[in-house]
C-alpha cells in the first residue's frame, strides 16, 4: 500500500509468519479446511453473498 502496510496474499493456509526486521508475527486461521471445498457462495461464509457491482470496487 502507500504506507507499505499492506499485504496481500493468493492463497490460504493455516499460518502465516509476516517478518519485519527483528520482528515477527503469526496470523492464524483456525478455521483451515483444505479438503473442505470452496464456498458456493464466493465469499469466506456461506451466508454472505457476494455481489458484483462494478470494476471499481
Amino acid at each position: 500500500g502507500e504506507n507499505r502496510n499492506i499485504i496481500e496474499v493468493e492463497t490460504v493456509a493455516k499460518e502465516w509468519r509476516i517478518r519485519l526486521g527483528d520482528k515477527v508475527v503469526g496470523v492464524r486461521n483456525n478455521n483451515f479446511a483444505p479438503g473442505a471445498g470452496a464456498v458456493a457462495t464466493g465469499t469466506a461464509s456461506p451466508d454472505v453473498r457476494r455481489v458484483q457491482i462494478g470494476e471499481d470496487n
